[in-house]
């Protein structure tokens, strides 16, 4: 069965778009569970991705050096535009014109890509209509991520997969109960 979902996650050095992209994930699934089906840039050369005019922020890089996951970050080999190109593929695969794709804030996530893709000459693999914000979502209906570890693209889009199935069952729940309702 064709995946109608993709969730994205980036890791990044900055805050806004136009900042280096060190590694990204985007994961299709179903909204009721099964199977999903991966995207993992690995980690991206920092040379690759400021040679597209990309920006490291001091102050993101001064709250990762407290993070386990900085050095590895920081020694990538993948190449940014091969990566960005690898990610555009994919989505484009699952999506097939159709289908939602996912962030854990839409504010962040969806302009620092869509800036990235721009730079690599790519065309974004969605339309704006097709965007969702997975944390408006589940702040909403009280669900919230679950897993140990953070800034890893993969880890972290994983457990906000699972938030939005849960969420959305919520959602498909309060629905039969209204429909229920309208009957009586």
């Amino acid at each position: 069965m064709k995946k109608q979902n993709v969730m994205i996650d980036l890791e990044t050095l900055g805050t806004r778009p136009g900042c280096v992209i060190l590694e990204i994930a985007a994961v299709g699934f179903d909204e009721a569970g099964g199977e999903y089906e991966v995207y993992e840039s690995g980690i991206i050369e920092l040379v690759s991705a400021t040679a597209k005019g990309l920006h490291v922020d001091a102050a993101t890089l001064q709250w990762w050096s407290d993070k386990p996951a900085l050095t590895s970050l920081l020694n990538g080999k993948r190449n940014f535009k091969v990566e960005v190109g690898n990610l555009i593929e994919f989505v484009g695969e699952i999506l097939a014109d159709k289908g939602s794709v996912w962030c854990w804030g839409g504010s962040f996530d969806f302009p620092v890509l869509k800036d990235a893709i721009w730079r690599c000459d790519g065309a974004v693999p969605w339309e704006h209509w097709q965007e969702r914000c997975a944390r408006t979502l589940c702040k909403t209906l009280g669900v919230s991520r679950r897993g140990d570890t953070r800034h890893r693209a993969l880890d972290d889009a994983m457990s906000q997969i699972i938030a939005v199935q849960v969420a959305l069952a919520e959602v498909s729940w309060l629905r039969e109960i209204s429909a229920e309702g309208m009957k009586g």
